[in-house]
Order: C-alpha cells, then structure tokens, then sequence
C-alpha cells in the first residue's frame, strides 16, 4: 500500500510540474532578443503587460501592447509571431521578399499579421487573406 501510495504521489508531483501556467513578468525579464526586438520596434512605455507561459519544460513570452500589438516568442527570445490588429507590420520585420511579393501583387493591402513557423512563413493581409511563403520567401499559395 505504502509503495501505491507513492507511486501515485510521485504522478501527481510530476503532472503538476509539468501544467500549464501563464505569470506576468517584468520586461527585464524577457530573453535578451526578445527585449532588443521590442525595442527596435516598439517603445517600452507602449507595454501593456508582459505574459510567460511554462508548457512543460518550455517558456514563452508574449508582450502585448497598448495598442492592441501582440507579440509572440519562443522560450529563447526569438520571434514566433506578431499581430498587429488593424495596423501594417512595422517594416525591417517581414522579410523585404515576402514585402515586395504583397507590395506587387496585393498593392492596396498590407501585412498586419507575422508568424515564422517551423518549414513556412504565413503572413495575414488586412482583407484577412493568410498567405503562406517559403522560408526563402517564395509564394506557395493562400492559406484558408
């Protein structure tokens, strides 16, 4: 029974190691290249809150800011996503391929949504058309 017993508190001790939990964080506490991004592009006033989330043995970070921004990154810093609601992309964070492909093709609509995924690049336009390129930057299709 004794040996039960600790079986199962041992699981328990484990799966709870391992749950889901979100805690605001202070912007010092970002990975470094998470801070020089936001940084670059956004003033540190302009911070709503800061958000980590542990899944698992991983941390993510998501800033969001005061103007609805939200900024996506993995556990070391680097950039997973941004959605800027109804506002273009700040330029120098699309890849200048992926921009010059909507600046000739779509010349009316803009980017206002990026995420770097693991084999692919997706980018959001404001009619809300999701299109999809290489990591190169070559156009494979819209995404639905």
């Amino acid at each position: 029974m004794k040996k039960l017993f600790a079986i199962m508190a041992s699981m328990m001790f484990t799966m709870s190691a391992c749950a889901d939990y979100k805690q605001i964080i202070q912007f010092n506490e970002l990975p470094q290249a998470a801070q020089d991004f936001v940084t670059q592009y956004y003033n540190t006033t302009d911070i709503m809150h800061i958000e980590t989330e542990q899944d698992g043995l991983t941390k993510d970070y998501t800033v969001y800011l005061n103007n609805g921004t939200q900024i996506d990154f993995e556990h070391n810093g680097e950039l997973e996503s941004i959605d800027c609601q109804r506002s273009a992309v700040p330029d120098g964070i699309v890849p200048q391929a992926i921009k010059n492909y909507v600046q000739t093709n779509y010349p009316n609509l803009f980017i206002v949504e990026y995420h770097v995924e693991y084999r692919r690049l997706t980018v959001e336009l404001n009619n809300e058309w999701e299109l999809v390129f290489d990591k190169n930057g070559k156009f494979l299709g819209i995404d639905d």
